[in-house]
């Protein structure tokens, strides 16, 4: 119940500080982006623990209720409050309502969610960490050496390169290809 308080007090907190320029996001349950990058690294674990390193409050809800509360008194402290209101919710992937070191551990579990997929760039499928056309060329390969309704990858290749599950589904298909692609100069 203390948990739903603070999601409800981060969405009174996005509506108040909407126009003044801040946007406010919840962190998904089970959102191990931690940086709010786009991507499942390492330093999603790692800004966990800089979080708990600063000493400040691991309680998210008494975060947002003080942001909120420094909004509506105009507190010249308001945006540093809802700065750290959120980077605290950010690091609670666990949605507890606090955050603590289970939260990073959380996130470097999450890095092994799919086996099929590069944990520290998913666009990089033979892991030498460069994504370059070579990557593209490797699927495509791969992609054409495939019977067309075999989208679904062998755990003989899993938490091995190459990983051609760009996408993150737990499957190869044109849709990973395209993806790959976008990120082509």
């Amino acid at each position: 119940m203390n948990h739903l308080l603070g999601r409800t007090s981060l969405s009174l907190l996005a509506v108040l500080m909407a126009p003044l320029g801040f946007a406010t996001t919840l962190n998904p349950s089970y959102d191990y982006d931690t940086t709010q990058d786009g991507y499942l690294y390492y330093d999603d674990a790692s800004n966990v623990l800089a979080y708990l390193n600063t000493g400040n409050s691991t309680d998210v809800n008494q975060l947002a209720i003080d942001a909120a509360l420094a909004v509506i008194n105009n507190d010249p402290n308001a945006a540093a409050l809802l700065a750290l209101a959120e980077w605290a919710n950010d690091c609670d992937v666990n949605n507890s309502g606090t955050v603590s070191s289970l939260d990073a551990l959380n996130v470097i579990n999450g890095l092994y969610d799919d086996p099929f997929q590069n944990p520290v760039n998913p666009y990089d499928v033979n892991d030498d960490s460069i994504v370059d056309i070579v990557d593209v060329l490797i699927c495509i390969n791969e992609f054409n050496s495939r019977a067309q309704d075999e989208t679904l990858l062998l755990y003989s290749t899993a938490c091995n390169a190459p990983f051609f599950d760009v996408t993150g589904n737990n499957q190869f298909t044109a849709e990973d290809i395209l993806d790959l692609l976008d990120q082509m100069p």
